[in-house]
């Protein structure tokens, strides 16, 4: 694949970048902020590369789209997976998704710092055809992880089943507290294809940052899908964040940052769909993370535009122009 750029040279881009000094009292990555692609139109199999303004690092990012995701991981200024490998300085995020029909639009989604001292620690392991497994990846001694991901060098064919921060002192999936502190990251991929594929889990470590976990737990019966939410207090920022089951995959359509006023990133949504009943169905153990960092700076006042506007959106008749309007009135202030 060589490197990787932005796909689909004739669709529609929108990409918003908001820089945000940090202010004295801020901590590593509080400035956490959005920047997206927005495809209107995109083919079955989709990817597409974010890049962060100049002197920022990828902290994370995602995709919402409406099939499931295949990858999700960080570029060094390469630009490719094959060249991305520890100790570099994460400046794009890549991701790549597979669409469940045609028509369908898609966004891509970097969380950009400029604060940020987070480097690549990278994993590698190699899938034989049709087959999954399990990596985790560590920071060196001293260092928080403040983000991960998945990524593979060439043509993407593979789903990605979780992807999450692990932490202490709830080492197990389901002791995982609010405010504890994360350590690695793991992540499940499955190779779709017949033949054997390098991927390589990554995490983003940060000798400064004082991130801390929040989680939403979900619970999704076989077969169904269900989504959830988690959201950073008070004003901090969300580094990353992901999903994961206790014992049991889930493919996920979106996986990306919430965001608030001025694009800044406030947690972490995501949308899973649980395996099919086989032959029964069961109820299954999901949880939504989010990698939460600040406070920076006393939050704005509330003025009443977005939830005003958000409240116009539920009037539209189409799912596409709700989604539409709803993007629209996220941008404006709180």
């Amino acid at each position: 694949m060589g490197k990787v750029r932005t796909a689909a040279t004739t669709a529609v881009v929108a990409a918003i970048a908001l820089t945000t000094a940090p202010s004295a009292m801020a901590s590593a990555g509080d400035d956490a902020h959005l920047v997206y692609h927005f495809f209107p139109s995109v083919p079955a199999v989709t990817s597409d590369s974010v890049q962060c303004p100049q002197g920022e690092r990828a902290l994370s990012g995602g995709v919402d789209t409406e099939g499931p995701i295949s990858i999700t991981g960080p570029l060094d200024e390469t630009g490719s997976f094959s060249l991305t490998t520890t100790g570099d300085v994460p400046r794009y995020w890549y991701s790549a998704a597979t669409n469940d029909g045609s028509g369908f639009g898609a966004e891509f989604d970097a969380v950009c710092s400029a604060s940020s001292d987070a480097t690549i620690q990278a994993t590698t392991f190699t899938l034989s055809g049709v087959a999954g497994a399990t990596a985790t990846t560590g920071c060196p001694s001293g260092q928080r992880v403040v983000g991960g991901g998945v990524g593979t060098n060439g043509t993407v064919n593979a789903r990605l089943l979780a992807n999450q921060p692990e932490s202490l002192p709830h080492s197990q999936f389901s002791q995982m507290r609010d405010g504890d502190v994360p350590i690695d990251w793991y992540a499940e991929v499955e190779n779709t294809t017949a033949g054997t594929r390098t991927y390589e889990v990554y995490a983003l470590c940060s000798p400064t940052s004082k991130a801390t976990l929040q989680v939403t737990p979900l619970v999704i019966a076989s077969g169904d899908s269900g989504q959830a939410e988690a959201d950073c207090p008070g004003d901090e920022r969300a580094l990353s964040g992901g999903f994961g089951g206790d014992g049991v995959t889930a493919t996920a359509s979106r996986d990306r940052p919430a965001i608030g006023g001025s694009l800044a990133t406030v947690g972490w949504f995501a949308y899973l769909t649980a395996p099919p009943p086989n032959p029964d169905r069961i109820p299954y153990d999901y949880a939504v993370f989010a990698l939460c960092e600040g406070p920076s700076s006393p939050p704005a006042p509330s003025t009443g535009q977005r939830a005003a506007a958000l409240k116009k959106c539920k009037k539209k008749h189409s799912k596409s122009a709700r989604r539409k309007c709803r993007r629209k009135a996220n941008l404006l202030p709180v």
